[in-house]
């Protein structure tokens, strides 16, 4: 127990992003305080206008609930959550909780490995390297003490990754 003044212990900030799998282009962030679920910005990282097409949605485990299969079925987009162990099938009440029966079933069918092959399921490593680039090119960690600014300042990382985007991606060859 501290007597005087604030706790002075680090906090934990979550960086959500969305990322289109073509450009690797940072499309959607959001910052958000470490004792906020994943699944609880979810719709807030999917497109709003219906100017943008979105094919498929992919995420890990984490936003296997009907929630999100819903919300990814009402922009007209194909969800990909691996279900979690254990995952039982639920009672048809809409479409988001069909797909997500119809996932189910494919994985006890086929199982986990063969279900990711056909799905794409690969694709999520993307976001994944986007993370990847963002810390090794500005750090782990955010400089900026007051919250809000930490968002400006994470928001602003993400547009200059997508500008360094525009100027090219590297090309990998083999040797």
């Amino acid at each position: 127990m501290r007597l005087y003044g604030k706790e002075k212990r680090r906090t934990w900030r979550k960086l959500h992003i969305a990322v289109n799998e073509k450009t690797h282009d940072i499309v959607m962030s959001v910052v958000t305080h470490a004792n906020v679920r994943d699944t609880e910005v979810f719709e807030s990282l999917l497109p709003k206008n219906s100017e943008c097409q979105v094919g498929q949605v992919t995420g890990d485990g984490a936003y296997d609930t009907f929630n999100c299969y819903t919300a990814t079925v009402s922009i007209g987009a194909k969800p990909c959550f691996p279900p979690r162990v254990g995952a039982a099938r639920n009672k048809p009440i809409n479409e988001g909780v069909r797909l997500r029966n119809h996932v189910v079933g494919h994985v006890r069918k086929l199982g986990l490995k063969k279900w990711k092959e056909k799905n794409n399921y690969h694709r999520r490593s993307i976001a994944e390297t986007a993370f990847l680039r963002l810390k090794k090119i500005f750090g782990a960690s955010a400089a900026s003490r007051i919250f809000e600014n930490q968002v400006i300042e994470l928001t602003l990382r993400c547009h200059i990754l997508n500008k360094m985007n525009e100027l090219g991606m590297p090309d990998s060859v083999m040797i």
